[in-house]
C-alpha cells in the first residue's frame, strides 16, 4: 500500500504534517498550521514528503500519541499503576524498533485545556545512549503513522490495531494524570516591614519618651499605695 492509500484510509477531521525520510516536518508553523488530506497528498506526490505525520492535541481533535520509547517504558506504566497489558486497546504504530510504538488516544473535551505534553525518563539508556521515556505528546507535537523511517523499513500499524479495525480508545485517567498542567501558585505575600507600617510615620521624641516615663512612674505609685 503507498502513502496515498495509507493517507485516505486516515480520518478525515486529522490535522496533518508533511514529513522528510528522518521523521522531521519540513515545512515553517506545521505546529499552528496543519495540512489537509489534499494538500499532504500534493506534498506526497512531489516526493518532498515521504511519511504521514499527524497534529497532535486538539488539531487532530484530542488525540494523545503515547509514545513507548523503550522496554523500560513497559515498566514505568506499571509503576504508575496502568501496565502496557491493562490499556484500552486502541490504534497501535510501530517502526520495526524493539521496545518502540506509539499508541494513539482520544482525550475527552473536558481535560484538553488542562493538560500539556510530558516527558517521563524511566532511569535507562538505551544502545545508541539514548534515554528511554514515554512521552505524553499533546499539543504542538506530530507523530508519524506511515512511510520512511531512518533505521528501518518504514512505519507499519499493528496488525487489529489500525484504521478499519477499531476505533480509537478514550485516554485512561492514569495517562491523563500525568499530563496536567502545574496549578498557579498564589501570588506571595510581602513581607511586613515596620518601617512601613502606618505608626513608623510618627516621630519620636524625647517629649513621648518623658511622657512615657511619667506615665509608666504614676501607674507605679499609685498601685503601691493600694
Amino acid at each position: 500500500m503507498n502513502l496515498i492509500q495509507e493517507l485516505s484510509r486516515l480520518p478525515d477531521d486529522w490535522g496533518f504534517v508533511a514529513v522528510d525520510g528522518k521523521k522531521r516536518p519540513y515545512q515553517d508553523g506545521w505546529q499552528n498550521n496543519p495540512l489537509t488530506k489534499e494538500a499532504l497528498t500534493v506534498e506526497l506526490e512531489s516526493g518532498r514528503a515521504r511519511a504521514i505525520g499527524v497534529c497532535c492535541g486538539v488539531h487532530s481533535g484530542g488525540l494523545l500519541f503515547l509514545d513507548h520509547d523503550g522496554k523500560s517504558a513497559s515498566t514505568l506504566l506499571a509503576d504508575w499503576g496502568c501496565p502496557l497489558s491493562s490499556l484500552p486497546r486502541s490504534w497501535v504504530v510501530k517502526s520495526g524498533r524493539d521496545g518502540r510504538m506509539q499508541i494513539i488516544y482520544r482525550v475527552p473535551e473536558e481535560y484538553r485545556d488542562s493538560i500539556t505534553t510530558r516527558k517521563h525518563k524511566t532511569g535507562v539508556i538505551d544502545d545508541e545512549g539514548k534515554a528511554e521515556q514515554i512521552e505524553l505528546r499533546w499539543n504542538g507535537c506530530q507523530s508519524v503513522v506511515a512511510g520512511a523511517h531512518p533505521l528501518t523499513n518504514g512505519y507499519f500499524w499493528v496488525k487489529g490495531h489500525g484504521p478499519g479495525d477499531r476505533d480509537i480508545a478514550e485516554a485512561p485517567l492514569c495517562l491523563i494524570e500525568r499530563m496536567l498542567k502545574p496549578k498557579p501558585q498564589p501570588p506571595k505575600q510581602p513581607r511586613q516591614c515596620w518601617r512601613c507600617h502606618p505608626l513608623a510615620a510618627i516621630p519620636i521624641t524625647h517629649a513621648h519618651i518623658s511622657q512615657h516615663s511619667t506615665q509608666h512612674a504614676l501607674m507605679t505609685t499609685t498601685i503601691g499605695s493600694r
